[in-house]
Order: C-alpha cells, then sequence, then structure tokens
C-alpha cells in the first residue's frame, strides 16, 4: 500500500511520522508528492495537490476519508479502529472535515511550528526525496511561529507570576506574619479579568466550614409557593445531588448576588425569575430569596447536620423593588 501525501506540508508530514510508528509491519510506503511522478505515476497530479491519495496492490486510488479509512485499516489495532470512518453516512461527515483540515493545512503546519524537512522516506532506492520550493517557503514561514511560540510563552509566564503574586498577596500575606509586596494595579487587574485568582479555600489554613443551597420561595396570589429557581414546589430540604443542583457559573453568581456590594442587581434578577417563573404557569407576586446553610461536622458525625435559614432579600413583583438585609458572607 503507499501513501502519497504534501511533502510541503509540516502537518502532512507529522501524521505521516504517526502512521508510521503505527505501522510496525511496515505494510505502508510513503511517497510525497514532490517525488510523485517518479514513484508514483499511477496518481494524478491534480489528484495529489487536492488530497492524501492511498493506492492498493491493484492500483486502486482512495482519498479524502476512504483513503483515511483504507490506510487505517492496514494498521494494528487500535488504530484499525479508525477504517469506520469510511462506513456509509460517516464518510459524508469525515470527507468534510478532510476538507476543512486540508484547506487550512498550511496554516496549521505554521502555528504548530513544523517543516517537512524530515518526513519519512520513499522506498525506492531510501534515497530521501528532493526538498521543493513549497517546503522551503514553509521553513521561512517557520522564523514567524518561532516568534509566535515565543510570544504566547512570554504572555503566560506574565500570567503566572501576576497569579502568584496576587496568591501571595491573598493568601499568604493574609494569613502570615509575611511582608506586604503588592503586585501593581494593572496586574491585579489582568487577574481580576481573567478570573484566575488562585485562592481555592477548601483546605487548610481556612477550609470552608459549612455548604448550603439556594431557595426562591415565590409566593402566588393565593398564597401557594412555587421556586423558579428549581422548576418545581419550594423546598427547604437538603437536595439529594447537592453538587450538581447548579452547575458552576450558577453557583457562582448566586454567592456573588447574595454578596453586599451586588445590592443593584438583584431587582434585575427577581424580575428575571418572575418571568420564569410565569412561563411555567406559576405568576408570583413576591420571591423571598434565602440560603439554608448546613454546618459541616468531624468525620464520623451523625446526619443529618445542622442546618439554619438565611433570609438575603425580598423582591415584590408588583413594584419591582428589591429590599432586605443580607449577611457579610455565606461562607
Amino acid at each position: 500500500m503507499t501513501l502519497v501525501y504534501d511533502d510541503a506540508c509540516g502537518f502532512c508530514t507529522r501524521v505521516c511520522r504517526i502512521v508510521k510508528l503505527a505501522d510496525g509491519e511496515g505494510r505502508v510506503r510513503f511517497v510525497g508528492a514532490s517525488a510523485r511522478s517518479a514513484l508514483a505515476p499511477a496518481v494524478p497530479a491534480e489528484l495529489a495537490a487536492a488530497s492524501a491519495v492511498v493506492v492498493d496492490a491493484g492500483g486502486a486510488p482512495a482519498t479524502r476519508a476512504a483513503a483515511a479509512a483504507r490506510l487505517a485499516g492496514a494498521l494494528p489495532w487500535p488504530w484499525r479502529a479508525a477504517a469506520v470512518l469510511g462506513a456509509p453516512g460517516l464518510r459524508l461527515i469525515s470527507d468534510r472535515v478532510y476538507d476543512l483540515v486540508a484547506r487550512h493545512r498550511a496554516r496549521i503546519s505554521t502555528w504548530c511550528g513544523d517543516v517537512a524537512c524530515d518526513a519519512p522516506p520513499p522506498a525506492v532506492g531510501g534515497a530521501p526525496h528532493a526538498r521543493s520550493a513549497a517546503t522551503a517557503a514553509v521553513a521561512a514561514a517557520l522564523g514567524g511561529a518561532r516568534w509566535r511560540a515565543r510570544a504566547a510563552d512570554a504572555a503566560v509566564a506574565v500570567l503566572l507570576v501576576a497569579m502568584l503574586a496576587d496568591g501571595y498577596e491573598r493568601r499568604i500575606v493574609a494569613h502570615y506574619d509575611a511582608p506586604r509586596l503588592p503586585p501593581p494595579a494593572w496586574m491585579r487587574d489582568l487577574v481580576a479579568a481573567l478570573d484566575i485568582r488562585t485562592g481555592w479555600p477548601m483546605f487548610a489554613p481556612d477550609p470552608l466550614a459549612a455548604d448550603g443551597w439556594w431557595v426562591v420561595d415565590g409566593i402566588a396570589a393565593d398564597g401557594t409557593g412555587y421556586d423558579p429557581l428549581a422548576h418545581g414546589p419550594v423546598r427547604w430540604e437538603r437536595p439529594r445531588r447537592l453538587g450538581t443542583r447548579h452547575d458552576p457559573y450558577w453557583r457562582a453568581y448566586l454567592l456573588n448576588m447574595s454578596l453586599p456590594g451586588n445590592y443593584p442587581i438583584r431587582a434585575p434578577f427577581g424580575r428575571y425569575l418572575a418571568r420564569r417563573a410565569a412561563a411555567d404557569g406559576h405568576p408570583l407576586q413576591r420571591l423571598d430569596f434565602a440560603y439554608v446553610q448546613e454546618t459541616t461536622q468531624p468525620p464520623g458525625a451523625p446526619r443529618p447536620f445542622p442546618i439554619k435559614t438565611i433570609r438575603l432579600w425580598e423582591y415584590d413583583a408588583r413594584t419591582g423593588r428589591a429590599h432586605g438585609p443580607t449577611p457579610a458572607s455565606l461562607r
């Protein structure tokens, strides 16, 4: 079996190296497109330019997903499983994905910093194929890729330093007798804007002492209750699967909503939940927001753990206003 590939494409060359490593029995012969006329004359130039071509022992060529499937069929397991790409139904999708990657292969090669100078050698005579002009162009473009790689490394280094400085200021100085080394304002702003703070209050010296869940006690005109946050009746007991009740974004949003400095966004949030309840067929007049806090006990302590209900604020759907006290922290 012969694989004719674009030897001016670094990404194609990288894929061929992987295939060569997987082909322990040496069943695949690799031929660069620049050497196609001498080593695989049966493959037309226009076909080799449009796709990788796999030619079987009978001389029949296959391209795109069919070529990938035929190539996978010649490899040992688990690589052979990729032959499913040529199955009816999947082939249409595989061809689309292949065409997308093929159109952007030069860009992918440049970004990966790949060149085609160390492609698998052709089988005839063991002599490496001649380096094409396109290969030289890719190699010349590699200089720009190196600069981009260095710029990316520098950006990562800046982010790492910013995270370490922020973590030192917020964690080490706060809990130990360490000298303050306040980071520059731009560094603090960068960490806050990207939300990459290193604080993780799960372990010593200040693990969380409580867990909890939010309850919205919505009250209709007839006195019945409905929780638009849970899309169901108001339940104060601990949810069976507390960790999956809300995704991380909702949990962070609800926690931030409960902080004193975020009072202005409570009324819009109340309006949103009132519309959500109405869409569920439960028009509400008032929504009482509460947090049920469960105090964490030492290992071996019997359940249920002690709980207390913290009233956060109220929203009046008739006036569109939110009011009520808020505790300093729910932790």
